[in-house]
């Protein structure tokens, strides 16, 4: 008898679980995602044995490098993106900056990016 409660009980969990299983995550909405990023140059870099996404890019209308540590081993292609600010500038000193982006892609997947270079296009910069 208790083997046929625990049973009864399990059945009664797995299927009051299964509408949860074919639940998708609902999209991002694209109005929640005000920043322009238009990328310019995409590259993998592996640090540590770790690959990297890097991307070169104009953030509303600012020269950064982006990377995200959860690349797809695939290079993203140029052109515009949306993004929304993730980590606002906490830093206290004036002269520093951190700053992180998640971009949202056609699908409807993310990715964040972090901040690690700003400045000047080497095109754009003689030495």
């Amino acid at each position: 008898m208790r083997r046929l409660t625990l049973a009864t009980t399990f059945a009664a969990g797995l299927l009051l679980a299964l509408p949860m299983w074919g639940r998708s995550k609902p999209k991002p909405n694209p109005a929640d995602y005000p920043v322009k990023v238009h990328v310019v140059v995409s590259r993998l870099r592996f640090y540590n044995g770790f690959e990297h996404e890097v991307i070169e890019a104009y953030v509303d209308g600012r020269y950064e490098e982006l990377s995200s540590s959860n690349a797809a081993l695939a290079l993203l292609a140029p052109g515009d993106y949306v993004a929304q600010l993730v980590d606002a500038d906490k830093h206290p000193k004036a002269y520093e900056a951190i700053t992180s982006y998640s971009v949202l892609f056609p699908d409807g997947s993310t990715r964040s990016f972090d901040v690690t270079g700003v400045g000047i296009p080497p095109a754009a910069n003689p030495q």
